[in-house]
């Protein structure tokens, strides 16, 4: 090789052009005439006669369900060899589920605590759409390997899109749950409804990944794909009718509330742990007020849902504001429905965008040149 220029120097001992000397050699001469004719100069074909076109049954060597199984089984291997980012899944479980239980620790069902239930549940969704970030470097990571074996045929997009997403179920499922467990428990809500609750948050944060699945596969860059969970999350949040009430969001941006994840997650959760749930006031937690007509008693008064109790001075009433959670739902412009209703809307958006990034994966390719 480094006779002829083809060297780590690329430079010939002589100078000679060894390519321009091979170009005008009898040898190749010969081998063009050769596959010119398609036989050698004793009369041999180059392909026999005999032998068809070539033709195959499919792209791939192995059938649907083998490669599935195949890739599959790799993911899996890949996921136990390559441990960071599902380390980093259940150390943010841990570690938000413990802070906010710490934060708002054995909440009561009193006047403050009407307050504070609603953000608190808020917060939750914190577990599922931070896991949108978390997936996108993996996915980065591990499609040069895709491109390069797709192009070989050694399995199909469909069967590399699905066993990304089935790889995540029982990770998803085991970090889940231990960020339910103490999250919920820690802070007191009801037991009988903490189904729900699981079940709500794990349908979020298959949301969140399979977005993030999405993402990736239309952008192709990795920087450009970091910044958008962020813009995702900030519109989710901010328009889910918790910080900004239903009737006060902009008429322009109310179509992001009927098509964002965050409001049916947040309304579910809501309706689940309030509806019909007794609240009470602690003795300096009513609020005292002139009575009208101090000839009646308090308990006669009628004003709405409230309730009316006698205070120390006859001529004054006192009311406890929150004695039921319907009233909280109520303030929050949240109505008494089927919740089961935002449980099929958050599988509803977790299927759609799985079928998106299917969609990307098949159809936008990235390639670096």
């Amino acid at each position: 090789l480094v006779q002829i220029g083809a060297g780590v120097t690329a430079k010939s001992d002589d100078d000679k052009n060894w390519h321009e000397i091979w170009k005008a050699s009898p040898e190749a001469k010969k081998i063009a005439d050769v596959v010119e004719s398609g036989s050698f100069s004793d009369g041999i074909k180059l392909v026999p006669e005999k032998v068809g076109t070539l033709k195959f049954d499919s792209r791939y060597a192995t059938s649907g369900s083998k490669q599935l199984n195949l890739v599959i089984r790799r993911a899996f291997v890949m996921a136990w060899r390559t441990p960071e980012y599902n380390f980093t899944r259940f150390l943010l479980a841990i570690f938000q589920s413990v802070i906010f239980g710490l934060s708002f620790l054995q909440l009561d069902r009193d006047a403050a605590g009407s307050q504070l239930i609603p953000s608190v549940l808020f917060l939750s969704g914190l577990s599922g759409s931070m896991q949108m970030t978390n997936v996108i470097a993996p996915l980065f990571k591990a499609r040069p390997v895709f491109y390069r074996e797709l192009s070989s045929g050694l399995y199909s997009e469909w069967a590399y899109h699905l066993s990304n997403g089935i790889v995540e179920i029982p990770f998803v499922l085991a970090s889940g749950i231990i960020f339910q467990v103490i999250f919920y428990f820690m802070i007191g809500f009801t037991a009988s409804r903490f189904g729900f609750f699981v079940l709500a948050n794990y349908m979020f944060t298959f949301w969140a990944i399979y977005t993030g699945h999405a993402i990736v596969a239309f952008i192709g860059d990795i920087t450009v794909a970091l910044s958008v969970p962020p813009l995702i999350n900030t519109l989710g949040n901010v328009l889910a009718g918790f910080l900004i009430r239903k009737p006060a969001i902009p008429p322009w941006y109310i179509w992001i509330y009927w098509i964002n994840p965050f409001h049916y997650y947040n309304e579910g959760i809501l309706v689940n742990e309030l509806q019909n749930q007794p609240f009470y006031c602690t003795p300096d937690q009513f609020i005292p007020f002139q009575n009208p007509n101090p000839s009646q008693p308090c308990s006669s008064l009628d004003n709405g849902s409230y309730e009316y109790f006698a205070g120390p001075n006859p001529a004054l009433c006192e009311t406890c504001r929150i004695t039921n959670g319907n009233q909280i739902l109520a303030i929050n412009d949240i109505g008494l429905y089927n919740k089961w209703i935002n449980i099929a809307a958050l599988f509803g958006f977790a299927l759609a965008f799985r079928i998106l990034g299917h969609i990307g994966v098949r159809y936008f390719k990235k390639l670096d040149r």
